[in-house]
């Protein structure tokens, strides 16, 4: 924690800032975040009954509040959320859309803030511990190449391959708004990506004038990826 901020600028990819949110544990971190947030806020916040739920939308919400302030130049009051259409959160200042894109994730202990200028982004994190059905979810998330290339792995690479896909996946899907309402598995991350590169450039079968840069974003304690698109 920096001057009692448990938030921090982390990476810098073309346009877009990543900020880490260290999710962990702090009474002290959890009441200073909930003096940050607005009354539906703080109702929302009370309505989660469980502690690490509301620890995560707490921490990372005020945090998100205090990096929007900070580069938008307004107090954290005049700060207010709504959802579009696709529920992808939207900043406004005043009645109005600020001018920066921007999007969130979190997990156990960990967050992560994306931030840009212009164009759409996506990021996810996962904890690394988090236990998946590796083999359930595979039909319903994965294409058949993508399924190809997890069937053919074992053992640790198999969960780095699966976080890999899992979280591009995701923050392809929150870029363009669409969620899991996407049928994830009518596109597959390149070849590149899935062997370990750590960016690789991306097009949806359905959209081939609109290209991605994908990033792995990992480290030894979490996966994590962003999608951001390319103009």
């Amino acid at each position: 924690m920096i001057d009692g901020r448990w938030w921090h600028n982390c990476a810098k990819v073309a346009d877009v800032s990543i900020v880490y949110v260290d999710l962990s544990e702090n009474v002290a971190c959890e009441g200073k975040a909930y003096t940050y947030l607005d009354e539906r806020e703080r109702e929302r916040a009370q309505r989660i009954r469980e502690p690490e739920s509301r620890r995560q939308f707490m921490l990372c919400r005020a945090a998100l509040r205090n990096v929007l302030a900070e580069r938008v130049d307004c107090s954290n009051a005049e700060l207010h959320f709504t959802s579009l259409r696709n529920e992808k959160p939207q900043a406004l200042v005043g009645g109005r859309s600020i001018d920066l894109e921007f999007n969130v994730s979190h997990t156990i202990g960990h967050g992560m803030l994306a931030f840009a200028k212009h164009g759409r982004l996506g990021i996810d994190i996962e904890h690394r511990n988090i236990r998946h059905d590796l083999d359930g979810e595979l039909r319903k998330v994965f294409s058949k190449r993508e399924q190809q290339a997890l069937a053919t792995s074992v053992g640790i690479h198999k969960a780095e391959i699966f976080l890999r896909l899992w979280t591009i996946k995701e923050a392809l899907i929150k870029a363009t708004g669409e969620g899991f309402r996407a049928d994830t598995t009518a596109f597959s991350v390149p070849e590149s990506y899935i062997r370990g590169e750590q960016c690789a450039r991306f097009q949806f079968p359905d959209d081939m004038s609109i290209e991605w840069q994908l990033v792995n974003l990992g480290s030894g304690s979490y996966a994590a990826a962003l999608a951001r698109e390319v103009l």
